[in-house]
């Protein structure tokens, strides 16, 4: 048996290493460390808030808090979306012992086994059952058939298919790894107010090269596209 990994795999994989190189930039962390100063505030507000409530009433009122409880959820809904357009990266709300919270919603790959049931926080996918007791050929062919007909229906047209996964191929994903490699080690060195000669010779690069790395990386995400090369989100 082989442990070769196929093209595709190899791409999967890609993916996932320039999104986890991705959230260590300045574009992603800023962003989200504004965001959890405003969510740590709103969990002050909201804690005093429930606290007043619960002393005037003389004890917890269900009702009461839950209206308090959704006042404050839609303030932390516009803090991520807020977040998600700043970072490009999208989040989830969690709310747990009376506090709201944020998490990076998870990342998949790029090819599915099927799934049972159909999960909403997938995008493009399609519930298939099978029928035991009928020949698996058939159904084999009639699932085929229905998978062809939503690439059909959806593919060519969903905003994510043209770009976000068709057509890349490992030579663009490795460019962008190499140029978001130079970014992360350059916005590090810049804190610790290091010039672009000491940043090349970490990396072993000559000026230009780092230069070029770094701007190819910032320009893509200064643009958005840089979105099209993550993995998929749920």
């Amino acid at each position: 048996m082989t442990n070769t990994l196929t093209a595709d795999e190899i791409k999967n994989i890609t993916r996932f290493v320039i999104y986890n190189l991705y959230v260590k930039t300045h574009s992603y962390l800023h962003p989200k460390e504004n965001c959890e100063k405003n969510f740590k505030t709103l969990n002050r507000d909201l804690l005093c808030h429930l606290t007043d409530n619960d002393a005037r009433i003389g004890g917890s009122n269900t009702k009461a808090r839950e209206r308090i409880i959704n006042k404050y959820e839609k303030l932390a809904i516009s803090y991520l979306v807020d977040l998600q357009q700043q970072s490009q990266v999208p989040h989830k709300l969690v709310f747990t012992q009376d506090e709201y919270k944020f998490e990076e919603k998870l990342i998949y790959q790029e090819s599915f086994p099927l799934i049972n049931p159909p999960s909403r926080d997938i995008p493009l996918t399609i519930n298939l059952t099978f029928d035991l007791c009928t020949g698996w050929k058939q159904q084999a062919d009639e699932a085929k058939r229905m998978y062809n007909m939503h690439i059909m229906k959806y593919g060519d047209n969903h905003p994510d298919t043209n770009h976000l996964f068709g057509g890349t191929t490992r030579r663009t994903l490795n460019h962008i790894y190499d140029g978001l490699k130079v970014l992360v080690k350059r916005e590090a060195d810049i804190v610790e107010k290091l010039t672009w000669n000491a940043t090349c010779r970490k990396l072993n690069l000559a000026d230009s090269t780092a230069r070029y790395r770094y701007k190819t990386a910032k320009t893509l995400i200064e643009s958005g596209e840089i979105r099209k090369f993550f993995p998929r989100f749920g």
